[in-house]
């Protein structure tokens, strides 16, 4: 035989088999693109609160979504039956969020059961309910089995988006108070927002949704560098737009380098403003913007010499 032998990869009856010789990722299951335009898809039955050595699922590579597929119908055949009170529906299922009720509802009598199978008699089964609330629970309290798994994912909120961004705002402005003039150091807002009581507004489902950011540059400056870095920061800003200015004043109108100073100037305006709603993560172009300010201030200066010199008098002497 002059063919090696290729065995499957894995242990504990985990392999991967593949039609076409490259069409499985290496390193990654799921990434940005597959090999030969497949699509990923999981299957999994297994528990999220399950360790890893325990997670049973199957990655598949698809040339189609399983969500083209058309939906199926129902074979009548009496002779058939199951536990359940009415068939169950194969096809993939989705709901809409419930409507803001306009009375006084709390988390308890806001729930509304969506799909069960199982029973807690046989201590076996899942269930699906969603909730909609709007008003806090008073003299109640919701408790479950300590030998069952529970978990509660917020879909829409009347506010979430401004609930989470004012959490920044409080935790950030803690921070500020317990070190106002060298600030906490940086990146500690990233590190240390996990850690807070405030992680609850983000309702944080893996470890990437831990990693959150202020999303205000001049919050996430104060709390890393304090006053003192902050205030050099906003200096530089300063500065940079007043180099513009000057740049665009001393710059001859309708020229390439007239026009760079005032596109550079709007963009340095538009990124001072956006900085209220962004994180400094987002914009890493502003350090060229900042340099270019100095740079067309020089070119401009230096263009303006070399006129005003090439303007001036010529005296010359002539000898009798």
């Amino acid at each position: 035989m002059t063919d090696e032998l290729e065995y499957m990869s894995g242990f504990g009856n985990e392999f991967a088999t593949e039609a076409l010789k490259g069409a499985l990722p290496v390193g990654k299951n799921s990434p940005q693109k597959v090999a030969y335009g497949l699509y990923a898809e999981q299957m999994t039955g297994s528990a999220f609160t399950a360790p890893r050595s325990s997670n049973k699922r199957t990655w598949q590579y698809r040339i189609r979504p399983s969500v083209l597929h058309k939906p199926f119908s129902l074979h009548r055949n009496g002779m058939i039956t199951g536990a359940a009170p009415g068939p169950a529906t194969p096809n993939q299922l989705r709901w809409d969020p419930l409507p803001i009720p306009e009375e006084r509802t709390d988390f308890i009598e806001g729930w509304h059961s969506m799909t069960a199978c199982g029973s807690p008699e046989s201590m076996i089964g899942i269930s699906v309910h969603h909730y909609v609330a709007n008003a806090d629970m008073k003299d109640r309290y919701f408790s479950f089995g300590s030998d069952s798994d529970f978990k509660s994912s917020q879909e829409e909120s009347a506010d979430a988006s401004s609930e989470r961004r004012l959490s920044y705002l409080q935790f950030g402005l803690g921070l500020i108070a317990e070190n106002p003039i060298q600030g906490a150091g940086y990146r500690s807002f990233v590190i240390l927002y996990p850690e807070s009581e405030f992680i609850r507004f983000d309702n944080p489902v893996n470890e990437h949704d831990l990693n959150r950011v202020a999303h205000n540059v001049y919050l996430e400056t104060f709390v890393g560098v304090g006053l003192l870095g902050t205030s050099a920061f906003v200096l530089m800003l300063f500065l940079a737009w007043r180099y513009f200015r000057r740049a665009i004043a001393l710059l001859e109108p309708g020229t390439f380098a007239w026009a760079t100073a005032q596109a550079l100037e709007y963009a340095l305006i538009a990124y001072c403003v956006s900085s209220i709603f962004i994180s400094s993560e987002q914009f890493k172009q502003l350090w060229y913007i900042l340099g270019m300010s100095s740079a067309l201030l020089h070119y401009a200066m230096f263009l303006q010499n070399k006129k005003n010199s090439s303007n001036a008098p010529i005296r010359s002497s002539i000898a009798n």
